[in-house]
């Protein structure tokens, strides 16, 4: 019967619970519907999963940051010595315990956001 109301079965064995994708009355799928030797064109459809690729771009901006933080303690503590340098006519020392002050500091801040203690 043509205009029989009775609900289509699912094509492939799918579980009848399933939400049914064609209207009643119309064919299972594009390709039934097709001329006989004609191509259809089936869309495959890629799920992304996005909390994942947030998560991975958050992790490398946290990373890029951590990475400037690093050279921005050891340029500060260089400069902090360069003024002292300049204030107190104290050459080189100066510079150099900005330096190794900057640098103690730097490697500090890395390795407390290695063990994941500090974001």
């Amino acid at each position: 019967m043509t205009g029989d109301s009775t609900p289509q079965k699912p094509v492939g064995g799918a579980d009848e619970s399933a939400p049914r994708l064609y209207p009643p009355g119309a064919t299972s799928s594009p390709r039934q519907a097709a001329a006989p030797g004609a191509r259809v064109r089936e869309e495959k459809l890629t799920v992304v999963n996005m909390s994942h690729r947030q998560e991975t771009a958050r992790e490398a901006l946290t990373a890029g940051s951590e990475g400037w933080g690093f050279y921005c303690y050891i340029l500060a503590g260089v400069l902090l010595g360069w003024g002292a340098d300049h204030w107190l006519g104290t050459r080189p020392i100066g510079i150099v315990v900005g330096l190794v002050a900057g640098s103690a500091m730097a490697f500090w801040k890395l390795w407390g956001y290695l063990k994941g203690g500090e974001e």
